[in-house]
């Protein structure tokens, strides 16, 4: 597919399974629960007034919403992270279809993701620790003579770690795609063919269609700031309406971008 049928098709999908829909509904409500509890607080503490019973009681209702909040947030990201490898899966395969959830094997693709950003994040990560400590070493032998230099050479061990970091993080993308596709962890560690799809794609093409993704969601996180000064009805719709279609937007349009390829 085209760039531009991706990002179209992909901002289509929410609505064009509204009655699947209530799926991700039901999931961002872990999410979406806090937010209104914190929401409504504010404008209680509002509109109640000061004094040292207030306060106290505020502190309390705080503290209770705080761990009811905790609670849904860990349970969310058990199962969200697995749900939407679901949601890639119908991108790669167009259905157009909204999955439903199923807790106990979301769960367990949120548990094998896990694996899988550990594996191809520990190279880079094991880079960067070497650089910083040798970067470390190197600083005890800084004089004013050789400074400028150190500085050099710490922009462009920078510029490096970025761009190790930028191109697994590519090949990341890509082995969460192959994941989707086939639901086996052999798959996604698959480097040779992890490559293979990459060029397949084209990283020009999964570049650009992650920028304007992403363009795309900054823009309407910008326009949620204002939508959530509505006491309590702008964090329902943030939480619960704007939140669900963006995160649907996202995943299914990585989806399309493999569908060519699978």
């Amino acid at each position: 597919m085209e760039i531009g049928d991706i990002i179209s098709t992909a901002f289509k999908y929410p609505l064009n399974d509204k009655d699947n829909f209530v799926y991700v509904l039901l999931l961002f409500i872990l999410v979406g629960i806090p937010i209104i509890l914190f929401s409504t607080l504010i404008t209680a503490f509002i509109f109640a007034g000061s004094g040292a019973h207030v306060s106290t009681l505020m502190a309390q209702l705080t503290g209770v919403a705080g761990i009811i909040s905790l609670v849904l947030l860990l349970i969310f990201l058990l199962i969200a992270p697995g749900y939407f490898i679901s949601v890639m899966r119908e991108g790669i395969n167009q259905t157009g279809v909204i999955p439903k959830i199923d807790i106990g094997n979301n769960i367990l693709n949120t548990l094998k993701l896990i694996v899988i950003n550990f594996v191809y994040y520990i190279v880079p990560g094991a880079i960067a620790f070497i650089l910083a400590l040798v970067f470390g070493l190197l600083a005890g032998g800084v004089t004013s003579s050789n400074s400028a230099i150190f500085g050099v050479l710490g922009i462009v061990l920078a510029i490096i770690l970025f761009i190790i970091y930028f191109i697994f993080a590519l090949l990341s993308t890509v082995a969460k795609l192959r994941f989707a596709k086939t639901d086996s962890m052999s798959e996604a560690f698959s480097f040779s063919e992890v490559l293979d799809d990459l060029k397949q794609i084209g990283i020009l093409k999964l570049i650009v269609t992650s920028i304007l993704v992403n363009i795309i969601i900054a823009v309407f996180a910008f326009i949620a700031v204002f939508i959530l000064l509505i006491p309590i009805l702008g964090a329902i719709i943030v939480a619960l309406i704007l939140a669900p279609f963006l995160a649907l937007f996202d995943y299914y349009a990585l989806g399309l971008l493999y569908s060519d390829v699978a």
